[in-house]
């Protein structure tokens, strides 16, 4: 068994949000019409909100001692998931359009949804509310693009 710092999660957390709110913010910038503009520029917003709760949750759960027993087997699902699922660069660079990047971003989504119900597991209980709430903004994140997705006949 390994210890880890439910720090480390959260600092995952916070760098996925940062590449989402970037994601987003660069797809804000791609957009042909007001309305996808102004989508892009909420979703990437209410990211960077979101990175900054991780990262006041993070500061709480500095202490070492907060730490939890692992296996091996799941200190390496977490190191994969965060480093090669949770919005990877290649899958990001074979967007090809408005279409793929809606499905990267909805499998972006679902992806971080099970990530943050992993770590509300381990976060002290004052802070569960809080992961629950950006659980449920990313579960509407993912309606908003598939709504969209509907919208343009994708």
């Amino acid at each position: 068994m390994n210890l880890i710092n439910v720090n480390r999660l959260l600092q995952y957390a916070v760098q996925l949000e940062e590449r989402g709110a970037n994601f987003y913010k660069a797809w804000a910038e791609k957009a042909e019409t007001d309305e996808l503009r102004m989508l892009f520029l909420m979703l990437s917003d209410e990211e960077k909100s979101h990175q900054e709760k991780f990262t006041r949750i993070a500061v709480y759960h500095k202490d070492p001692a907060k730490g939890f027993e692992i296996s091996q087997e799941y200190s390496a699902y977490l190191d994969q998931f965060a480093n090669e699922i949770l919005f990877n660069e290649k899958e990001i660079s074979m967007i090809n359009g408005l279409k793929d990047a809606i499905e990267v971003a909805k499998k972006q989504e679902l992806d971080s949804m099970l990530f943050y119900t992993d770590i509300k597991n381990h976060v002290s209980a004052e802070y569960t509310e809080a992961v629950e709430q950006i659980i449920s903004e990313e579960r509407e994140h993912f309606t908003k693009l598939s709504n969209l997705q509907e919208k343009l006949n994708f």
